[in-house]
C-alpha cells in the first residue's frame, strides 16, 4: 500500500513538473512605450487570441479561427512613413499562425520587422537595440576598412 501511494505521488509530481516545464514564457507589450519594459508572461489562449486580433488589424488574410495548444513568441514592429505611426507588439502566438509571412494591409511607405521563436523570453530584443548593434557594426567595419586601405 505504501509503495503504491509513493508511485502514484511520484507520477503526479512528474506530470505536473513536465507541464510547468513545457509552458512557454514570452515577453509581452502592446505599443512602443510599453515595449521599453516588456513583461514576461506564460503563454495562454487569451494572450494568443490577443495576438491574432493584433495581426488581423494590421495584416491581410489572418485566420483568427486557427487555435492550438502550442505557442511561439512573436515580436512585431511596423513603422509607417507619411503619417509617422509606429506599432510594436510582443506576445504569444499560436504555432499554426505563420505570422511573419503575412502581408501588411497598408504596405506603402512602411518598414516592418517580424520574428517568431520558441524559447522562454526569446522575443526580448527591442527594435532600437537591433538597430544600434547594426549601426555600431557598420561603423566598426568602416573604421577597419579605412585602416586597412591606408596602410
Amino acid at each position: 500500500m505504501f509503495s503504491k501511494s509513493v508511485i502514484i505521488t511520484a507520477v503526479i509530481i512528474s506530470i505536473l513538473g513536465v507541464a510547468s516545464i513545457s509552458a512557454l514564457q514570452c515577453y509581452t507589450c502592446y505599443d512602443p512605450s510599453s515595449c521599453y519594459n516588456p513583461s514576461l508572461q506564460t503563454c495562454t489562449q487569451t494572450l494568443a487570441n490577443g495576438t491574432s486580433a493584433y495581426l488581423n488589424a494590421h495584416f491581410l488574410n489572418v485566420n483568427t479561427s486557427l487555435i492550438s495548444s502550442k505557442y511561439n513568441c512573436l515580436s512585431s514592429y511596423i513603422r509607417y512613413y507619411g503619417p509617422n505611426t509606429t506599432y510594436e507588439y510582443k506576445s504569444c502566438v499560436y504555432t499554426v499562425t505563420d505570422a511573419c509571412s503575412l502581408s501588411l494591409r497598408n504596405p506603402g511607405n512602411a518598414f516592418q520587422t517580424c520574428g517568431v521563436c520558441n524559447k522562454d523570453g526569446c522575443n526580448s530584443a527591442g527594435h532600437a537595440s537591433v538597430n544600434m548593434i547594426t549601426m555600431l557594426s557598420t561603423l566598426l567595419l568602416i573604421g577597419v576598412a579605412k585602416f586597412v586601405l591606408s596602410h
